[in-house]
């Protein structure tokens, strides 16, 4: 999507939001940010009619300004008296207060009152406006608890407008206004107040409620967002393109930073809060005593890890306090440079001979960055460290003091404000998962002073926990992506393992709290996502927090046995050992294509080794999360490479490539070489002809299903390309499931499970959604009705915004929604569920876009192996795994759809054997595709036995 597209949506939007609340009035309201009266007074010094509105208690006062005194006060600011004169653009004045930076000094104060011109007919994205208030006495850094310096201090507000095109004098319900200060909350205002002053004209139509304010910011997110993933496909596959020629890949690399920092430029037209404080740094060559006596990169027992991101200069200060502070135990320091842009840590560079760099080709957010620093790790203890967080001197002492108890599992620093304040004494969290910071906002001297507070969680601004420890948790979870709650979901790993979180309150952090996140200017936007993970938090440790289990029974991810029964070779096969390398250019969450990968590398290697092989590097630690959520053992030999094309001295017995084109990205670097085709998706004609070279490497195409067969033979025929008949190898979809669970009659329950994003072959939980609406509307509902919705949801899919337009879509039905749900959730929820419901490919033009339809189709398989009767679209995969009217049933348009809803429901709640019959039949149809069947597929075709 374009940026001129972007602009055209947003500005109909406005447009009809402003014309379904009434259109436009003589009158504007002003929302006055503070609650000083003398603000309203100021106004009318001014010459600007203000009537003060009814204030509920703690909502700000709310002054109504008429358009005469705005056009006189806009040419008063033009000509510089206060004789009105007329003009030809509508003002809108927007009235600021910066409160000073404690209560103690109420006088300091600014007011702010700052005019931004509309002009009729025109649509315009304007650039943010950063207004600059007086400097102010402000306390600065201070090296020590108790001493602290005073400094000027300039104080911005950012602010930013939408206008809505061809209205002069709009009301303030078509125009949107951002604002946030720096350390202080965003906020986004919205008044509604111009209503009651406003006269509504009489051939306006009804407001309607799905053109609220609300839901226009929710669309505008959504559109924010797809531009967003657009921009990404495409540096995708820019960077494929220059990846075929000969040393190409380093100029791949600089191609995705550049589309990145395209990226960023669309994300600073919103608003953003201002840069982060400015940290003093020492001057090059300053020395060091304390690192002369302690830093040791050879042989260490404390690893501080220092994750960097686009923050070169934070970190770079970051270090000179670890090394100006740090003493009693011999430490190194790795600085994980995730997906920086080139030069972010030139200074630190000065210093290079004094940490180790781990450097990652792309963001790899805030947990997996910090487990490859983990893996990278030398020492005994782990310490993971936020750039923006300066250690103050003796912070490390009292850290491996408290971990010197064997029952201590994690310890955290006492954070600071920059002020001396205390930021936080560790955390509790509450049931609802909303986190409580103790002693937040206290002096220091008012801190507690017992050296040890047992906490629910420490910030992993400043954690430390043993390597082994968090090895075996299985480091920080991959569920929270891009960032918030992976520290506070390892503490309570650490709890459920039977050990204590403590904080350390005689070690010192100071914290700069949200400089490295706060900004949305950059090619991430972080702004809800806390509120995002919550219930995913909720849902995994809600026993634990509510009192109902105990820390070591409840939760869901234990740290070793994966929760599906084994994937075994026959044992002929498995005696024998390889060296097999496995390459996927896509990013590792949960999903068939990732479970088809693991079991295949399984019984290729049997007892051997195995390579996964990447574009940029992930963690041993995120490979065994994967594993043990799809529930596939990994072998002890497995290790993670990054994928370099100019390497000759690969020697692998087997090499596995995923892909999603007619022919392969790669050439094949082993003795056999297969090609996993997980769907010949549309690409240019030349790019695919390019790749011929290295198609004529494979020795073996493998598709997941007929339908994918079909479709990559008329791509190569298409294309011109010598004839290759692909192998069917259906994808393992777990093991045969025991005896089915009994179902209640009194709710029915409708289950679907896939990935929450838009576009390509997405899963359309809209018409699920709208399935079920209009099955209560036309009285189905002499049971209750349940639709659960479960699925992976990841941040740069931009689900966050999708997920948001189900929720609106499915408000006050009784629809649940289950993100990133742990397997075991998963599988115990698709044991008690009564139907599975899949859309995917609903009403798609097939013959154009054979892509967007389901390819075959994982999650229906597992759903029949536990006795859920299959309810799916008549297209791609699916028709031949269901067998229409024998175990599941197929429809092909919306009122197909909801009729064969209508009768499943009232079969399964009526307890009719027909319904019986068809969960049987089920069960018994999902055995053709269990891991087992997949394993001897595997095993007759690489030798020789099977089809080809």
């Amino acid at each position: 999507m374009s940026r001129a597209v972007l602009r055209s949506e947003v500005a109909d939007l406005i447009a009809q939001v402003a014309r379904a609340e009434g259109g436009v009035g003589g009158a504007l309201v002003l929302d006055i940010t503070g609650q000083a009266a003398w603000l309203a007074a100021s106004l009318r010094r001014r010459g600007v009619r203000v009537m003060r509105t009814s204030n509920r208690a703690g909502q700000p006062p709310v002054a109504v300004a008429d358009t005469v005194g705005l056009a006189r006060l806009a040419a008063a600011g033009e000509s510089g008296g206060g004789e009105s004169s007329p003009v030809s653009r509508c003002s809108l004045l927007v009235l600021v207060e910066v409160p000073g930076p404690t209560a103690s000094e109420p006088g300091d104060r600014v007011a702010g009152a700052y005019l931004v011109d509309f002009f009729p007919g025109r649509f315009e994205l304007t650039d943010t406006v950063t207004c600059t208030a007086p400097p102010s006495r402000r306390r600065g850094y201070f090296d020590g608890p108790s001493r602290s310096q005073d400094r000027g201090a300039v104080e911005q507000l950012a602010v930013q407008f939408w206008a809505a095109p061809g209205h002069q004098g709009a009301s303030l319900e078509s125009l949107l206004i951002s604002t946030s200060r720096p350390g202080g909350p965003e906020r986004v205002i919205v008044s509604r107040a111009s209503r009651a002053v406003a006269p509504t004209r009489p051939d306006t139509p009804a407001p309607r409620a799905d053109l609220a304010v609300s839901d226009l910011l929710y669309e505008v997110e959504m559109l924010r967002e797809e531009l967003d993933r657009g921009m990404y496909r495409a540096a995708r596959k820019g960077r494929d393109l220059v990846a075929r020629v000969p040393y190409g890949l380093p100029a791949a690399k600089v191609a995705l930073r550049a589309t990145i920092r395209a990226r960023q430029m669309v994300r600073s037209r919103w608003p953003s809060v201002a840069a982060p404080p400015r940290v003093p740094l020492d001057p090059r060559g300053t020395s060091y005593p304390a690192r002369e006596r302690w830093l040791d990169l050879a042989a260490p027992e404390v690893s501080i890890v220092i994750l960097n991101w686009n923050r070169g200069t934070l970190t770079m200060a970051a270090l000179q306090h670890v090394w100006h502070n740090t003493t009693g135990s011999p430490y190194e320091v790795l600085v994980v440079d995730n997906g920086s842009a080139p030069g972010d840590l030139r200074l630190a560079h000065q210093e290079r001979s004094f940490y180790r760099e781990v450097r990652i080709g792309v963001n790899r957010y805030f947990g997996e960055g910090n487990n490859i620093g983990a893996e990278e790790a030398r020492g005994r203890w782990l310490i993971f460290l936020n750039n923006d967080a300066l250690p103050q001197p003796g912070w490390l002492e009292p850290l491996l003091a408290a971990m010197s108890d064997p029952q201590v599992g994690a310890v955290g620093s006492r954070l600071l404000f920059p002020d001396g304040r205390i930021q936080e004494t560790g955390a509790l969290i509450q049931p609802d998962g909303t986190p409580i910071q103790l002693e937040k906002g206290m002096p220091f001297e008012q801190g507690t002073m017992e050296p040890l507070r047992q906490v629910d969680y420490c910030s992993a601004a400043a954690l430390c926990i043993r390597r082994e420890d968090f090895i075996e948790l299985g480091g920080f979870d991959l569920t929270w992506e891009p960032a918030y709650y992976e520290d506070v979901d390892l503490c309570m790993k650490v709890r459920q393992s039977g050990k204590r979180v403590v904080c350390a309150t005689q070690s010192h952090v100071v914290h700069l709290e949200h400089a490295t996140t706060a900004s949305t200017a950059g090619a991430l936007d972080l702004r809800g996502q806390p509120e995002f993970n919550r219930p995913k938090f909720v849902e995994r440790w809600g026993a634990l927090l509510s009192g109902s289990g105990s820390a070591e029974r409840s939760g869901s991810w234990p740290a070793a046995e994966p929760k599906r029964k084994a994937v075994a070779a026959p044992a002929a096969y498995g005696e024998r050992q390889f060296k097999v390398g496995v390459y996927t250019p896509y990013q590792l969450v949960p999903g068939g294509g990732e479970r088809y990968l693991l079991v295949l590398a399984r019984v290729l290697a049997g007892s051997g080794s195995c390579t996964l092989l990447f574009p940029d590097r992930y963690s041993r630690l995120r490979i065994g999360q994967l594993a043990r959520e799809l529930g596939v053992p990994i072998s002890d030999h497995l290790v993670t490479e990054v994928w370099d094309r100019r390497r000759r001295d690969f020697d692998f017995d087997y090499f596995v490539a995923l892909g999603n084109e007619v022919t392969p990205l790669m050439e094949g670097v082993g003795r056999t070489n297969i090609y996993v085709c997980q769907f010949p998706f549309p690409a240019p004609a030349r790019v695919l002809r390019s790749r011929v070279p290295a198609d004529r490497t494979y020795h073996q195409v493998f598709v997941y299903s007929e339908f994918s067969a079909r479709a990559y033979t008329a791509a190569r025929l298409q294309l011109g390309l010598p004839a290759r008949w692909p192998t069917v190898v259906n994808p393992p979809c777990g093991s045969a499931s025991s005896a089915l669970r009994e179902l209640p009659q009194d709710v029915v329950r409708i289950v679907s499970v896939g990935r929450f994003f838009r576009g390509g072959h997405e899963k359309r939980h809209d018409v699920m959604i709208r399935a079920l609406r209009e099955l209560i509307r036309r009285g189905t509902d002499a049971c209750s009705l349940e639709l659960h919705l479960v699925g992976t949801a990841m941040q740069q899919w931009g689900s966050r915004a999708y997920l948001r337009q189900l929720e609106r879509l499915a408000a006050g039905l009784p629809v649940f929604f289950h993100v990133n749900a742990p397997g075991q959730v998963v599988s115990e929820l698709l044991e008690k569920s009564h139907v599975y419901l899949h859309c995917a490919g609903f009403e798609v033009d097939q013959a154009r876009h054979p892509e967007r339809l389901e390819h075959f189709g994982i999650s229906i398989v597992e759903a029949m192996a536990r006795g859920c009767v299959p309810l799916a679209y008549d297209a791609g995969g699916p028709r031949e795994i269901i067998r229409d009217g024998v175990d599941g049933v197929l429809y092909h348009n919306f009122e197909e759809l909801v009729r064969a809803s209508t009768s499943l429901i009232g079969q399964a709640a009526a307890g009719a054997p027909e319904f019986e019959a068809l969960r049987v039949q089920a069960s018994v149809r999902a055995r053709d595709f269990t891991d087992q069947r997949f394993v001897e597929r595997v095993v007759g075709v690489v030798n020789g036995s099977g089809p080809t």
